[in-house]
């Protein structure tokens, strides 16, 4: 999916909190989504062929716990192959979904099988909670130590940047100019980024030189406007309460699914499981999606009034997008879906006649 025309997301991609930084990869997009999904759809179809009739008395069927390993390593190797094949797949990406779902699996399955009381749910969930948790804690720790930036802001821009942050609160920020990769290479993006004892801003060196002072002023008012707002740990919270939901309707699928709470039932329903929960993500996301378009619409207003320099704004919207190859054809549908961040037209309305 196209990054907002604007900037990059001052936040974690909304599946793969554990990922960050100016060339982080985006959602995974329609393709890969349907990918992934007939994907969970064959693998239950195939581990109940392969339960009932291909590794029947077989040395794997005699131990649930070997057939488990089995299962779980065919899958996530034809997952791999799957994702290098898909277009706009990414590798790394494609290896922390699967690690996140067969964590959420093994979270709530080992409690089903070996619990053996109808409050099964609440160590299940609190295993699935801990393990989002930590990835959330793995993305704000990566936060602090990526190597990608390695030079300052020059010190005159720096200064008038630091004045606008004085002037709304912020005592100190870090202003940073970003490695420019290649997956970011000649692109203008800035971002924020949660660091302490305060905030880091990060810029590409296309954007520095592609806009003016004002304009550029405009930028870091949207990106202070996200650290004044705490959007990060805002979005940090809706991840978390994403999937803690997304794990608490399989519970529910369990428990009245008829299976019983044994370790071969509990191994048999992996893939059924791994299934019922991503189902859960891509039916929310539309709702996550809606969540951080209004977190945009609340930081370019808030920028807006930090600034008071509509022209400035518009005129850095408008020159971002022309140099990054962004436009304003976005489907309404395609945003309702999948549109992380606000199409053009809409953001430049915000500022009034002028947009």
């Amino acid at each position: 999916m196209p990054p907002n025309p604007a900037m990059p997301s001052p936040h974690p991609p909304a599946d793969a909190p554990a990922t960050g930084g100016l060339d982080a990869p985006a959602a995974p997009g329609l393709i890969v989504c349907l990918a992934e999904l007939l994907f969970l759809s064959a693998l239950v179809v195939a581990e109940r062929w392969l339960a009932r009739e291909a590794l029947g008395g077989t040395w794997f069927a005699r131990s649930p716990l070997r057939y488990a390993g089995l299962i779980a390593a065919a899958a996530v190797a034809a997952y791999w192959a799957l994702m290098a094949l898909v277009p706009r797949a990414d590798l790394e990406a494609t290896l922390q979904r699967a690690s996140l779902g067969l964590a959420t699996s093994a979270a709530i399955l080992v409690p089903y099988a070996w619990a053996g009381s109808p409050v099964w749910p609440l160590p299940a969930l609190a295993a699935a909670g801990w393990f989002y948790l930590r990835e959330c804690r793995g993305y704000l720790k990566s936060l602090r130590s990526d190597a990608g930036p390695v030079a300052r802001v020059a010190p005159g821009v720096a200064d008038e940047l630091r004045s606008l942050g004085r002037d709304h609160g912020l005592s100190g920020m870090k202003l940073l100019v970003a490695d420019e990769r290649p997956a970011g290479a000649g692109k203008a993006l800035a971002e924020y980024r949660p660091t302490t004892p305060e905030p880091t801003f990060v810029f590409t060196r296309a954007m520095l030189d592609l806009l003016s002072g004002p304009e550029l002023r405009a930028v870091v008012a949207h990106e202070l406007a996200h650290h004044r707002l705490k959007h990060s740990q805002k979005t940090l919270a809706a991840i978390f309460a994403r999937r803690l939901l997304g794990a608490g309707v399989v519970c529910v699928v369990l428990e009245f699914s008829g299976l019983s709470a044994s370790v071969w039932d509990a191994v048999l329903a992996g893939p059924s499981v791994l299934l019922t929960w991503y189902v859960t993500q891509v039916l929310l996301y539309p709702l996550h999606c809606a969540y951080l378009r209004r977190q945009e619409r609340q930081a370019h207003r808030l920028a807006l009034e930090m600034t008071g320099d509509p022209v400035a704004f518009v005129s850095a919207l408008r020159k971002i997008a022309a140099h990054n190859g962004y436009g304003t054809g976005t489907s309404k549908l395609h945003t309702w879906l999948m549109g992380e961040w606000l199409p053009l037209d809409e953001a430049l309305s915000l500022a009034g006649p002028i947009g």
